[in-house]
C-alpha cells in the first residue's frame, strides 16, 4: 500500500449554537483512519479551532501542513483525506457553501478543494460534516490551473459533505447518545460504523463509494430526512479506503450467549425492545434445537415492523457477520455441512430468507475457500443449487478471478454435470444482479441453460446426451422460444451441423408449419445473458 496523508479539523468556538461533537469527531476519525484504513498515527495532522484569535491563521495553517506534505514526497500519494466537522452554511449570494469556523469567520469549501488538491495524490477525499455543506462550484467547472494539475496527477477526487446545501446536520440527542452509545455527530458517526461494519467488505475492502451510500441512507432515515448527506465524484476504477484484516477471529457460534441491551431511556418502543427480544430468543432457539416451526409467521410480521434502530439494535445483538460454525465463517461453515449434516438447515435457510438480518456471505475461510465453493461441493445437489441462488439473492459478490475460473472449469467439462449446472446457474445469477430477474429467470432456467449448452458447444443442465437431442427436447418444449434458440443455434455456430440430422429438420418444419407464439416477456433477461444474439 503507497503513501497516505491526512489532515483532520474541526471547530469549537461558538458561543452561539455551540456544538457538543468535533473533538470527538476529529479524535474518533483520526481512530479508524489508523484502525481501519492503513494510516500511521505520525500521518494524521489533527488541526482543532479552540480559539477566535486563530481565525486569521486556521486557512493558512491548512496550507502550510498542504505544502510541507506536498514537499515529503517527489512522487504522488496514494490517498490524501481532508475532514472537517463543525458549522457550516450556504452562501446564496456567491453559490457556495462554506465552513463555519467560529460565530464570525468563515471559509469557502471552494478554497479548501483548492488547497487540498494541489497535494500531488492519486486519490483525494474531502470530508465536510456540517450544515449546508453540499453547494460547491468545483465539480462540473471548466477546469482553471489547479483543476487540471488535479486531472494530471490523481486518479479520482470524491467529496462528501454531511448534509446538501439547503439542509442542515445534526448532532443525535441524549437519548440517541444513550441507545446506541453515539458520541459523535450523526453522519460522522454512520462514517465511522460504515468503515467498522464488516458485511460492507468485499475482499476484506473497502471503497468510499460504499461507505458514501451507507452514511447517506444511515444518516437521512435516523433524522428523519432532515438531513440528507451529499456527494460528488470524479473518480474511476476501484480503490480500497477501508481494510478487514484477514486475522481478525470470528466468534463461535456454538458460544452464542446474547446481553440483551435494554435501556430504559431509549428511543425504542417498549413493544419493540419485547420483540428484538423474543425474536433473538426464537432465531437461537431455531439454531440450538432445529426446529423450523419456532420462528413462525408472526415473528416473521413482527420482524419485518421493526424500526431502523430497532434492526441495527437487533443485528448488533445476534452479531452473525461476526459467528463462526465449523471452524469457518458462519455462512460458509453451514453449507459446508449440509451434505453430511444437515442439522442446521432450517436455521441457515431462515436466515438466508430473512432479509432485515444481516449476514455477510463474502467472508473466506483460513484456505481462502469461498461459500460459494463451499455450495458447488454439496453433492446434495437439490442443496447446492438451493444454497447457490440464496448465496446471490443475499449479496454474493463474484470476483473477475473466480468468474474466470469458473468459465474455464465451464468450457473444460472438467466437473460433474451437477456441479457444471449450479457453476453455470452462478455466471447467470452474476450478470443478472438484482433478486428480481434472478427469481425471474428461475421460471426459464432450463432453456437459458440450453442456450449456454450452444454457446459452450456441450450439453448443460441436461441429462441428455447431444446437443441434437438437447435441441430437438427445446423446440418440442420451448416452442414459444423458437425463434431465439434457432437464432443461438446460427450465432454459435451449430445450426448446420443439427441440420445433417433428420431429426432436427423434421421440428424446423414442425416449427415453420406451426407458427407458434413467440414469448417476449423475459427478453430481457435472455438479452442480459446473451447480448450477443442482439447483434
Amino acid at each position: 500500500m503507497g503513501a497516505r496523508k491526512a489532515i483532520i479539523t474541526g471547530s469549537t468556538k461558538y458561543t452561539t449554537s455551540p456544538l457538543e461533537y468535533p473533538i470527538k469527531d476529529v479524535t474518533e476519525m483520526s481512530k479508524v483512519l489508523e484502525r481501519r484504513c492503513q494510516f500511521n498515527n505520525n500521518d494524521i495532522i489533527n488541526i482543532i479551532h479552540t480559539d477566535s484569535l486563530q481565525n486569521a491563521t486556521f486557512m493558512s495553517n491548512i496550507e502550510g501542513h498542504c505544502n510541507k506534505i506536498n514537499k515529503e514526497k517527489t512522487d504522488t500519494y496514494d490517498l490524501v483525506v481532508f475532514y472537517y466537522s463543525g458549522h457550516g452554511f450556504f452562501d446564496s449570494a456567491k453559490g457556495i457553501s462554506c465552513i463555519q469556523i467560529s460565530d464570525d469567520h468563515h471559509i469557502s469549501i471552494d478554497e479548501i478543494i483548492n488547497c487540498v488538491t494541489k497535494i500531488k495524490s492519486k486519490n483525494t477525499y474531502i470530508i465536510i460534516d456540517a450544515c449546508q455543506s453540499g453547494g460547491f462550484s468545483f465539480m462540473g467547472q471548466p477546469k482553471g490551473k489547479v483543476e487540471r494539475q488535479l486531472s494530471h496527477n490523481s486518479k479520482g477526487l470524491y467529496l462528501l459533505c454531511g448534509t446538501t446545501k439547503e439542509l442542515l446536520a445534526f448532532e443525535p440527542t441524549t437519548k440517541d447518545a444513550i441507545k446506541r452509545n453515539i458520541q459523535n455527530s450523526f453522519f460522522t458517526h454512520f462514517l465511522i460504523e460504515a468503515l467498522d461494519k464488516k458485511t460492507l467488505y468485499l475482499e476484506n475492502t473497502l471503497p468510499i463509494q460504499v461507505i458514501g451510500s451507507y452514511v447517506s441512507m444511515k444518516t437521512s432515515q435516523y433524522t428523519n430526512f432532515d438531513q440528507i448527506p451529499a456527494s460528488s465524484s470524479d473518480t474511476s476504477g476501484y480503490f480500497p479506503f477501508g481494510f478487514w484484516g484477514v486475522d481478525e477471529d470470528l466468534e463461535a457460534i456454538e458460544n452464542w450467549n446474547i446481553d440483551f441491551v435494554d435501556n430504559s431511556d431509549s428511543t425504542l418502543l417498549s413493544r419493540e425492545t419485547d420483540m428484538i427480544k423474543s425474536i433473538e430468543e426464537c432465531i437461537i432457539r431455531l439454531y440450538t434445537e432445529n426446529k423450523i416451526y419456532i420462528f413462525n409467521h408472526w415473528d416473521r410480521y413482527s420482524l419485518s415492523k421493526l424500526s431502523l434502530p430497532a434492526k441495527d439494535l437487533l443485528n448488533t445483538n445476534l452479531n452473525l457477520t461476526n459467528k463462526k460454525y465449523n471452524e469457518k465463517p458462519l455462512i460458509n461453515g453451514l453449507i459446508s455441512t449440509l451434505e453430511t449434516d444437515q442439522d442446521k438447515y432450517h436455521f441457515l435457510s431462515c436466515i438466508f430468507d430473512l432479509e432485515e438480518i444481516e449476514i455477510n456471505v463474502n467472508l473466506k475461510d483460513n484456505n481462502g475457500q469461498t461459500a460459494l465453493k463451499e455450495a458447488f461441493e454439496c453433492k446434495n445437489n437439490h442443496l447446492s443449487s438451493w444454497a447457490t441462488y440464496m448465496l446471490f439473492q443475499r449479496g454474493y459478490a463474484m470476483s473477475s478471478d473466480e468468474e474466470s475460473e469458473l468459465l474455464e472449469i465451464l468450457s473444460a467439462n472438467s466437473a460433474s454435470q451437477d456441479t457444471i449446472t449450479n457453476i453455470a446457474m452462478s455466471i447467470i445469477y452474476k450478470i443478472l444482479n438484482n433478486n428480481d430477474d434472478r427469481s425471474k429467470s428461475l421460471k426459464i432456467n432450463k432453456f437459458l441453460l440450453s442456450l449456454l449448452s450452444l454457446k459452450y458447444n456441450r450439453v448443460i443442465g441436461s441429462k441428455l446426451l447431444n446437443l441434437t437431442a438437447l435441441s430437438n427436447n427445446a423446440l418440442q418444449y420451448y416452442k414459444e422460444f423458437s425463434t431465439i434458440y434457432l437464432k443461438a443455434c446460427k450465432k454459435y455456430g451449430i445450426y448446420d451441423e443439427l441440420y445433417k440430422k433428420p431429426s432436427f429438420i423434421r421440428k424446423i418444419e414442425q416449427i415453420h408449419s406451426e407458427l407458434p407464439f413467440q414469448e417476449s416477456s423475459y427478453d430481457d433477461i435472455i438479452n442480459a445473458i446473451f447480448p450477443e444474439l442482439l447483434e
